[in-house]
C-alpha cells in the first residue's frame, strides 16, 4: 500500500484501488493491456477508437487456424476476457472473440487484432466512485441487440447495475435462443437484468442492507408482455414470461 497526503493506493487481486478526497477509484492492472497490445498488434499497427463490431457476415474465411496459432488465439482471448471484467468498453467485442475459442478461424484473427489495437489507443479505464448519500434502491438498466450476430442471428443482452452514481456491475452475454422478434430479444434482456437485480438484492441483504430494485428498459413491447396477465400469443417463451410476471406482481423487480 502507498499512502500520502489525501490519498491511499493498494493492489487488490491485481486491481489498483485508490482513496481520494472525492471518493474511490479503481482500475485494472495496466500490464494486461500492455501484454495484449504487444502480443496481438504488429509493428507500426494503427490504433482504433472502438474494440470491434458485430460478428462476421457469411463468406468470410472460415478456414480453421493451425494448432499453434489456435493455441495462441485462445491464450490471447482468455487474457482479453480477464481484462474485460474491469473494462466494460471491451466486453461486447471480447465476448464475441471468446465464442470462437473452440475452433478459431482465419476470419477470427483480424477481429482479435482489432481488440488488441484498442488498448493501444485507450490503455486505461478508471472507475470513479465518488462520495454520495446513502441509497435505498438498486437501478438495473437492460438492453438487447436483436439478431446482432450475422452468422447465427442470435441476440446479445447487455446492461449494468447502479447504486446511485456508482456502477457496480456490467455484462454482455449472447442469448441462448434465437429471438423471433425484437420484443422477444428485449424480453430475454429483461430476464437477465431481473436475475442480476435479484442477485444484487441478495448480496446487499447479506451485507446487512435492505434495498429495493428497479429494472429500466427501453422497449415498450417487452414491458407490455411482462405487465399483462397470462401468455396470450407468446406461449413459446412462457417460462420467462410467467416468471417475470410473477416478479412484477410481487413488486420485487418493477419495470420502468
Amino acid at each position: 500500500m502507498i499512502t500520502g497526503k489525501g490519498y491511499a493506493e493498494a493492489k487488490i487481486l491485481n486491481l489498483t484501488v485508490r482513496r481520494t478526497e472525492a471518493g474511490y477509484e479503481m482500475e485494472a492492472d495496466p500490464r494486461h493491456a500492455e501484454l495484449i497490445v504487444e502480443q496481438v498488434t504488429k509493428e507500426g499497427a494503427r490504433t482504433t477508437t472502438t474494440p470491434g463490431n458485430s460478428m462476421p457476415k457469411e463468406g468470410e474465411d472460415e478456414k480453421e487456424l493451425g494448432s499453434e496459432q489456435a493455441t495462441q488465439y485462445r491464450a490471447l482471448a482468455a487474457r482479453c476476457n480477464y481484462l474485460s471484467m474491469d473494462r466494460p468498453d471491451m466486453q461486447f467485442a471480447v465476448k464475441d472473440a471468446c465464442r470462437e475459442m473452440a475452433k478459431p478461424t482465419a476470419g477470427a484473427w483480424p477481429r482479435l487484432e482489432r481488440i488488441g489495437q484498442y488498448p493501444k489507443c485507450r490503455p486505461r479505464l478508471i472507475w470513479h466512485s465518488d462520495w454520495q448519500n446513502p441509497v435505498t434502491a438498486i437501478d438495473v438498466y437492460a438492453d438487447a441487440n436483436w439478431a446482432g450476430c450475422h452468422r447465427t442471428r442470435k441476440s446479445t443482452s447487455g446492461g449494468c447495475v447502479m447504486m446511485g452514481q456508482h456502477c457496480i456491475k456490467t455484462w454482455s452475454k449472447t442469448q441462448a435462443l434465437i429471438a423471433k422478434s425484437s420484443a422477444e430479444s428485449e424480453l430475454y434482456g429483461v430476464v437477465k437484468a431481473s436475475c442480476e437485480a435479484l442477485g444484487s438484492l441478495t448480496l446487499a441483504q447479506e451485507l446487512g442492507q435492505e434495498m429495493k430494485a428497479r429494472v429500466h428498459v427501453d422497449a415498450a413491447a417487452a414491458k407490455g408482455i411482462v405487465e399483462r396477465a397470462g401468455l396470450d400469443k407468446v406461449r413459446h417463451i412462457d417460462v420467462n414470461v410467467l416468471w417475470l410476471q410473477e416478479q412484477e406482481v410481487r413488486g420485487r423487480v418493477p419495470l420502468s
